[in-house]
């Protein structure tokens, strides 16, 4: 078991990790978000965002995980699938349209909506 301090080093070094994987570009108008997650072909998550007029963060995958599914063959054709990827979506407060993944966070919002966009990206990307 690790002592009270040992837990805190290693949040601590995970903290240092993720912040030091982060890696924010401008880019057309948005900014890419390059995190330090890894999708099922082992490519680095990348998100969009752009700032609203009224200062809201549109966060969006910009279709990469649906056609990331599409590319290998798998499109979500049954039922069972469109029910799959719709409760994923829900759990996470994701909006699905036109093949996109997005939402709309306040800026403080910005670590539990990178968190819940990469956990979507993930699990719809590894459906098979």
């Amino acid at each position: 078991m690790l002592t009270e301090e040992e837990m805190k080093d290693a949040v601590d070094y995970y903290a240092d990790w993720v912040k030091d994987k982060f890696h924010l570009r401008n880019n057309e108008g948005s900014t890419e978000v390059h995190t330090p997650f890894m999708d099922r072909h082992n490519d680095g998550i990348v998100m969009y965002i752009k700032k609203n007029e009224d200062g809201t963060l549109h966060l969006t995958d910009d279709g990469d995980t649906l056609d990331g599914l599409w590319m290998c063959g798998k499109e979500p054709v049954t039922d069972e699938e469109k029910a799959a990827i719709e409760v994923i979506c829900n759990s996470c407060e994701i909006k699905l349209e036109n093949g996109e993944l997005s939402m709309t966070i306040n800026p403080d919002q910005f670590p539990w909506g990178v968190t819940e966009m990469a956990s979507a990206v993930l699990q719809i990307g590894s459906m098979r």
